[in-house]
């Protein structure tokens, strides 16, 4: 019993993986994250995990990010992971 309680515990506190940003074209980005704590975690966690990776890519390039969609969604246990998509693109600073 004490041994299924840690596996649950450690699979909640799990890192989200993250395959990277994938161009969707015209200078558009998606980046998607599952965490690996499945239903034990929510989704809103991954999505800032995911918005902080986007400001860093755009960062790389000397950019903003401008955020074009993102929604999270809750793990269910034992029915669905928590997961995030962060759609975004990167343009330079102060643009409008």
């Amino acid at each position: 019993m004490k041994r299924a309680i840690l596996v649950v515990a450690t699979l909640s506190l799990g890192a989200c993986v993250s395959g990277g940003p994938v161009s969707t074209g015209h200078g558009a980005y998606m980046l998607t994250k599952k965490s690996m704590g499945c239903g034990f975690t929510g989704g809103d966690g991954a999505k800032a995990d995911l918005l902080r990776e986007a400001n860093a890519f755009c960062a790389k390039q000397g950019k903003e990010i401008e955020t074009l969609d993102a929604a999270a969604k809750n793990g269910v246990p034992f029915v669905r992971c928590a997961s995030a998509e962060v759609d975004f693109r990167c343009v330079a600073p102060g643009a409008p």
